[in-house]
């Protein structure tokens, strides 16, 4: 499959699933309180790793691997 062909058919719901599940972490992060307690950090340290693979798999969907 070249890369036009993948561009023209490519699973525009699953994108937008990845890209909605990425803002809604996003925002999650940007709600914390600048205090944190131990369990603020924990669920804040959790989100940006959950954030970080989901940019990595909106990355390599958008590469069409």
């Amino acid at each position: 499959m070249n890369i036009s062909e993948f561009e023209r058919t490519k699973p525009t719901k699953t994108y937008a699933a990845i890209k909605s599940c990425a803002d809604k972490y996003e925002n999650y992060i940007r709600q914390i309180d600048p205090v944190m307690d131990d369990t603020d950090y924990a669920s804040v340290s959790a989100y940006q790793e959950i954030l970080e693979d989901l940019h990595h798999i909106k990355s390599l969907f958008l590469k069409g691997e």
